[in-house]
């Protein structure tokens, strides 16, 4: 991914997947890219110290090739590493990450590229600073248990008090 040509990416538009601040929509993207039969390519986890006395990061998630090969797909700043719903959603999309094996990476910008980001804005200087992402710490927050179960053809998904369901193929 780091030996990638970033610059493929320069001058698309993004697909915006997520509603920004809104924990249960995003978790709720994230699944829909995750468990649907397109597999995106690789994640970026984006995080940033929301204040600069905050002991918390918001994040974000910069899924790549997942609708196209050439295409990357924004979903927004649900999610954060403190208690509460937005840490809940955290935990729960990491487990899917994890569930489903596609690379994850990770990126610490600064308040300023991290909200153009969250407003879906994305430019050379942006990419070429995720460019450098490094693969992801699977320590950095804690990832909630799946408990997961197959009959038929679907799988059932429970992670904490989320279910999901997805087409399996044998």
């Amino acid at each position: 991914m780091a030996d990638f040509d970033y610059t493929e990416f320069s001058g698309q538009l993004p697909q915006y997947l997520g509603t920004p601040g809104t924990t249960r929509a995003c978790v709720q993207a994230m699944a829909t890219i995750l468990l649907g039969q397109n597999t995106p390519e690789w994640i970026t986890l984006v995080c940033c110290q929301e204040y600069p006395d905050a002991d918390h990061d918001g994040v974000l998630f910069i899924v790549w090739g997942w609708i196209s090969a050439l295409q990357l797909t924004i979903v927004p700043d649900g999610f954060g590493t403190h208690g509460g719903e937005g840490g809940a959603g955290l935990e729960t999309v990491l487990a899917l990450i994890k569930h489903t094996n596609v690379p994850l990476l990770q990126s610490r910008v600064d308040k300023e590229r991290f909200d153009a980001l969250t407003e879906g804005k994305v430019d050379n200087r942006t990419l070429e600073h995720l460019k450098r992402a490094k693969h992801y710490d699977w320590g950095y927050y804690p990832v909630e248990i799946i408990e997961n179960h197959i009959i038929g053809s679907v799988e059932y998904i429970n992670v904490d008090y989320w279910k999901f369901t997805r087409v399996v193929h044998p």
